[in-house]
């Protein structure tokens, strides 16, 4: 997330943004909760941006692991998106999980 990807702060609600949330942590360092934390760090910065108004995250179905690190972190399974991305040639259903400013 860039401050410059977003509207300049001061615009109408017609001009109000959404963005897309991602993470990696090497394997040495999982089960920390580092991921956990710095999503909830991406949100909180997020929302000093005032055009935005919605983050997003995008998982596979199978990772489990980054399911549980996004609902900790905050974040409402909303839906399964059919067949939404392509990875390594094959077409993947995705779960749409989100965060909306208060």
């Amino acid at each position: 997330m860039c401050r410059d990807d977003l509207p300049d702060q001061a615009t109408s609600a017609e001009t109000s943004a959404a963005t897309n949330v991602g993470y990696g942590i090497a394997q040495s360092f999982r089960g920390r909760r580092l991921a956990t934390d710095a999503v909830r760090a991406v949100t909180q910065f997020g929302w000093t941006i005032q055009a935005l108004y919605r983050t997003e995250l995008y998982i596979e179905p199978w990772n489990t692991a980054s399911i549980k690190t996004t609902e900790q972190a905050g974040y409402i399974h909303e839906r399964l998106l059919r067949s939404h991305q392509e990875i390594s040639g094959e077409r993947r259903d995705m779960p749409l999980y989100s965060n909306v400013r208060n």
